[in-house]
């Protein structure tokens, strides 16, 4: 188990990892029972002090871990009364450290820390081969709203909000990269008080197996940032709890979509999505990489064009009874 430490927020990237495929695969410690408890002797400028933290086993990680001689809000708890069953659960809380904004994290990977950039701390990605239809747990979710920050940036005058991200990836050995497979992601600025499940559709951009999952769980979805030239948001007191998570396959509801016929494609900074028609209930959603919202709407053309002040890769969602139109884009 690899030790973690505080770091402010994290950078989901994935890594080249293979896996055999097997039907019906589940993620590792999905159930968060697998908690280690880590103590020992560290020197604080000459003055020894006892530490004692909670980290979670089988590849899950935070930049976040219990470390109760810090006095403040901490990520792990096992406290039964917070569970959806057994003993343990993860509890994520937004914080700051000084005037800078650290946001409740956790997920697969590994912790190394970068100190020319913090931001890239934690490395994601385990190991998995198989096609599952979504990404479904529990939770409950304190969403923290009526503030503005300082700066009068008014993105989370209405309450903050969560974020639930899992991708899927395979290594391509020609181009030496990664693809992304599908995406499943999601936010929510609603309190809910008690356990909830959550059930998100994966999108697939193409036919391929996997050979890696990556997840990540956010208190505040817009705590997620590339560097230092981002500034994370998130509303302190903010608190993401998640149980019992699992890879749902077919036969509740989630069979694979017919593909709808059309196209996304990109001028400049524009994203065009045009189908050869219209269905009555179409609705678009276009996510960056951390599985945040750019645009989210009915649609009410059969070619509609939304200007995005956003470079980098962009997936296209576009839904409805009649099927699915998924694109893998890069905005420049």
């Amino acid at each position: 188990m690899k030790k973690t430490g505080i770091t402010l927020c994290l950078l989901a990237m994935s890594v080249g990892l293979t896996s055999v495929v097997s039907a019906q695969t589940q993620l590792p410690n999905s159930d968060f029972e697998d908690i280690q408890s880590i103590s020992g002797v560290a020197d604080n400028g000459g003055q020894p002090y006892n530490y004692e933290y909670d980290s979670l086993g089988q590849g899950w990680i935070s930049g976040n871990p219990v470390n109760r001689y810090l006095e403040i809000d901490h990520i792990f708890m096992k406290d039964t009364s917070f569970t959806h069953s057994g003993s343990h659960a993860i509890v994520m809380r937004t914080d700051s450290i000084g005037p800078v904004v650290a946001v409740g994290n956790a997920g697969l990977g590994e912790f190394v820390f970068n100190e020319s950039n913090p931001f890239a701390s934690i490395v994601f990605g385990a190991p998995f081969a198989d096609r599952p239809h979504a990404f479904a747990g529990w939770y409950t979710y304190k969403s923290v709203g009526g503030v503005a920050p300082s700066d009068g940036d008014d993105r989370l005058i209405n309450g903050d909000s969560l974020l639930i991200l899992c991708y899927l990836t395979k290594w391509n050995s020609t181009l030496e990269k990664r693809d992304t497979v599908a995406l499943a992601s999601w936010t929510s600025s609603e309190t809910v008080t008690d356990y909830t499940e959550f059930m998100i559709p994966f999108n697939y951009f193409s036919s391929d197996v996997p050979d890696s999952a990556n997840v990540m769980f956010l208190s505040s979805s817009l705590g997620y940032v590339a560097d230092f030239s981002e500034r994370p948001f998130g509303v302190k007191g903010s608190t993401l709890v998640i149980d019992d998570i699992r890879m749902h396959y077919s036969g509740a509801g989630f069979d694979e979509y017919a593909e709808l016929n059309g196209t996304a494609y990109t001028v400049g900074k524009k994203v065009v999505v045009r189908l050869e028609e219209l269905p009555s209930d179409a609705s678009v959603r276009i996510v960056d990489m951390a599985g945040r919202n750019l645009v989210s709407r009915q649609l009410s053309d059969k070619e509609s064009t939304f200007e995005l002040a956003y470079s980098g890769i962009a997936f296209v969602i576009v839904r409805s009874e009649k099927g699915t139109l998924t694109r893998k884009l890069y905005i420049h």
